[in-house]
């Protein structure tokens, strides 16, 4: 599994979509802009990953993360065989609908409209952004926060639902900003699965080759291993987040 370093990817990809929305708004930079930005890019690029049974995303948050996977995976299922032509010959519930462009997009306007007419919303998704990021960093670190047990549970949910408290209240995460967050997260996840072996269907639904879910990706001699902690995928990881850790200083200590 690639947890890590979609979560890598997603943060920079976070902190992509924040510099966009600060030159395109001229939005002053702020703490609370910063931490959403990598936050919610960080999670959301585990967000794909709810389609299988033993991702980080799918044990985040115990019963609740397990039951929306055995519903994404239905979902998938579904869109799969819905749309699946006789060339299409996969099970359907893994690398499917969520790991499709159109998904992701799709996803990413739906959150920014409800966000807008709902404002507990965007408290949702920050929150459970937020929660993955935790997971994804405790990781990193080596923590026991990535653990599965109840205490485990609690304390990422508590720490999630503080730095979602203190975002809602600092006002600076708009509706439109936290979709766009959210979509561009998960389209960077589908993106690093097209580097692996298993690649992914992204132009989902357009036909190629007489499949719908045609598998896009690099060509076989530059494809990944997942789960590579000693080469490219280590090295990705790795200049992932120092290139994000680099943004925040700058982007909150001009120089």
């Amino acid at each position: 599994m690639m947890g890590k370093t979609h979560a890598a990817t997603g943060a920079l990809a976070g902190a992509a979509t924040t510099s966009a929305y600060l030159s395109l708004t001229g939005t002053d930079p702020t703490l609370s802009l910063a931490v959403a930005g990598v936050a919610v890019g960080t999670g959301s690029a585990l967000l794909p990953d709810l389609d299988h049974p033993n991702s980080t995303a799918t044990h985040a948050l115990g019963p609740l993360t397990r039951m929306v996977c055995l519903l994404t995976r239905q979902l998938s299922r579904l869109a799969y065989k819905t749309t699946g032509t006789t060339y299409d010959d996969k099970e359907g519930t893994h690398r499917a609908l969520t790991h499709t462009l159109a998904f992701a997009v799709l996803t990413g306007i739906l959150v920014a409209f409800a966000a807008t007419r709902w404002e507990p919303v965007a408290a949702v998704v920050l929150w459970l952004t937020t929660s993955l990021a935790l997971r994804a960093l405790s990781a990193h670190l080596g923590s026991g926060m990535h653990q599965r047990d109840l205490k485990t549970l609690l304390g990422v949910s508590v720490a999630a639902a503080a730095i979602t408290a203190a975002l809602i209240w600092a006002g600076d995460v708009s509706a439109p900003y936290l979709g766009a967050a959210l979509g561009v997260g998960m389209v960077v996840h589908v993106l690093g699965d097209m580097i692996t072996k298993e690649r992914a269907p992204l132009l989902w639904p357009v036909k190629i080759n007489g499949k719908r879910w045609w598998d896009l990706g690099l060509p076989p001699s530059m494809l990944i291993t997942t789960g590579d902690d000693s080469g490219i995928e280590s090295s990705i990881r790795w200049g992932c987040w120092a290139v994000t850790a680099g943004w925040a200083v700058l982007l909150l200590i001009p120089i």
